[in-house]
């Protein structure tokens, strides 16, 4: 794994076309459509759950669709929809991974899945250790030093599933509860300004990436690389937790790529009733460390994966990929 010096970064807030923040009347409308699903979550019965959701989407207030719709067609780099519906009796933040869905949280499910049903398929990894079709994202203090996203400490820079080719297209979090010392961080890879030896470093396949820990070994641990793609929007893999450089000009590009990304980043503070959507293949992401209580008060996150066709992964989804 790379080592990279700490930096404390400059941070910038996002800009005013890259959030909507609902009505009152709009989320009068959206319950309504949620009253409208009749069908629950169901890990066992998803792909009639969201065709229910892929329904009701339709009756969403114009201005979501349209919202989203830039988001598609690239004319924003991320979306971030405010005041959605979060139930009050949502209960306590859990302290550890059961299996079980808490009741409170499945109308949340629900709504994340009507918004999501508009921009692609959400789908899932058989092989992560706990496998569900939207995952919770709390901490868990046995994991606060390890890089992952139940950790305490600053979660790197990472691509959902980089080393993986059915990586998702799009991800999503949506904030069921807070913490204003939580900051969420996002870098989008077109923003990279270089000097021209650093940009051909990147794009060359000379670094190993790693299968994170929330996967199950099946005996491939690692595969090669490029850090960006030909592109002049280019695609990114970049997760230094899990990447190693193989030659010295990619160690010097991958460090000053981490200077640049630092001191460039966008920061959010996910509120309660946030949706963030992102690309994936083209942002990076990340978040501050923060100190949780451990007490079923802390940040609690949902976080779900999208592929805009089940044909780009096509060859992945009989072995251990489902979809909805």
């Amino acid at each position: 794994m790379t080592e990279l010096v700490e930096m404390r970064p400059l941070e910038k807030a996002v800009t005013s076309n890259e959030i909507y923040a609902l009505s009152p009347s709009e989320l009068e409308c959206i319950l309504d459509v949620l009253n409208n699903v009749s069908a629950e979550y169901c890990v066992d019965h998803f792909e009639e759950f969201f065709w229910h959701c892929v329904r009701a989407s339709q009756m969403l207030p114009a201005a979501i669709h349209k919202r989203i719709f830039d988001l598609k067609k690239l004319q924003v780099n991320h979306l971030l929809l405010r005041n959605l519906p979060v139930s009050f009796d949502l209960g306590d933040t859990p302290l550890k991974r059961s299996g079980q869905h808490q009741k409170s949280a499945l109308t949340a499910r629900k709504l994340m899945s009507v918004l999501l049903s508009q921009i692609g398929l959400i789908y899932g990894f058989t092989q992560k250790s706990n496998f569900d079709f939207i995952d919770d994202v709390f901490p868990v203090e046995k994991d606060k030093h390890e890089q992952l996203g139940t950790n305490k400490e600053f979660l790197e820079w990472h691509v959902e599933d980089g080393f993986h080719d059915a990586k998702a297209d799009w991800v999503s979090l949506f904030c069921l509860r807070s913490d204003p010392m939580a900051q969420t961080y996002l870098f989008h890879a077109k923003d990279i300004d270089l000097d021209s030896k650093y940009m051909a470093a990147l794009k060359r396949p000379e670094y190993m990436i790693e299968v994170d820990k929330t996967f199950k070994s099946n005996g491939a641990s690692e595969q090669k690389v490029a850090v960006l793609s030909e592109h002049d929007d280019p695609e990114i893999v970049y997760d230094p937790a899990y990447m190693r450089c193989l030659t010295d000009e990619a160690k010097a590009a991958f460090r000053e790529l981490h200077y640049f990304v630092s001191e460039n980043k966008q920061s959010i503070t996910l509120r309660c009733g946030d949706l963030l959507i992102f690309d994936n293949r083209r942002t990076i992401h990340a978040r501050s460390e923060y100190e949780p209580r451990y007490d079923g008060t802390d940040r609690w996150l949902l976080r779900a994966l999208l592929l805009e066709s089940q044909f780009k992964a096509r060859e992945h989804f009989d072995s251990f990929l489902k979809v909805s």
